[in-house]
């Protein structure tokens, strides 16, 4: 063995002499591990994702006049955006939006401890260079997984709708 600025080297001849004389427990762990990947893969249970999107749009800071409906509105600063969008996704992540949509999905299984549960299974995620979120449910039933999915954007654009309410009666 060779020994250069204190590294030791081992030349692959060894190595490959030492990997063959040792074939059987290569193939022997190899073989556990595979077996395992499957027995996991035949035995584990499927997950799905729903996914809903949202277009959120900022409200309107002042009165349009007839004329500038037509113009493009200019986007806002970054920093603004950002917030506004942080805003909306911890709107939609929040306990009473989640109590809600528990309320309304009416499963047992969600019967006790629900918002807790959805939080686990719940993503909220905006979608860069857009005014578009993802609301995705990932659960072992798909269907169960679309139907929280769209309760979810359903109480959220429902409780928008309240917020706006109140505020244009203000």
């Amino acid at each position: 063995m060779e020994e250069e600025k204190g590294e030791f080297k081992l030349p692959i001849r060894d190595l490959v002499a030492v990997l063959y004389a040792q074939r059987w427990v290569v193939i022997c762990f190899a073989t556990a591990v595979l077996t395992l990947a499957v027995l996991h893969g035949l035995f584990s249970t499927p997950m799905y994702r729903s996914t809903a999107v949202v277009e959120v749009v900022p409200k309107a800071t002042h009165e349009l006049k007839a004329q500038s409906l037509s113009a493009p509105q200019p986007a806002g600063n970054l920093y603004m955006n950002q917030q506004f969008y942080r805003t909306e996704t911890d709107k939609i992540l929040s306990l009473s939006a989640r109590n809600e949509v528990v309320r309304r999905f009416g499963d047992e299984s969600f019967s006790e401890n629900g918002a807790a549960k959805l939080n686990g299974i719940l993503a909220v995620v905006p979608r860069s260079n857009s005014r578009l979120i993802d609301i995705s449910v990932i659960h072992a039933d798909p269907a169960k997984a679309a139907k929280l999915a769209n309760l979810t954007s359903q109480v959220y654009l429902d409780q928008n709708i309240g917020f706006r309410q109140k505020a244009a009666k203000a």
